[in-house]
């Protein structure tokens, strides 16, 4: 599974409408706390390539992205922090 934080939630939610349309399964979790300078909610995407949804959410203007790849041990998640960059729109 891959995480995604946005700087604000009007990304988040606008994110969520453009993997759904694209046919991924996600669920809105609250943001961990260890990145709090992210807004609130996040996106928990199962996939484990995190490149497609990246570049559909830049070609739609959504470019404040962290991306986290997650590791489930029993009911703990870890969080290995992948993407921490502003991306440009129509990014590959």
């Amino acid at each position: 599974m891959i995480l995604y934080m946005f700087e604000s939630t009007h990304d988040a939610l606008a994110a969520e409408s453009i993997l759904i349309n694209a046919d991924y399964s996600l669920r809105i979790i609250p943001t961990p706390r260890q990145f709090s300078e992210s807004c609130g909610i996040s996106l928990l995407v199962e996939t484990e390539d995190y490149q497609d949804p990246m570049n559909r959410l830049a070609a739609e203007g959504i470019c404040d992205v962290q991306i986290c790849a997650v590791e489930t041990e029993g009911r703990k998640n870890s969080y290995h922090l992948m993407v921490n960059e502003r991306l440009t729109k129509g990014e590959k």
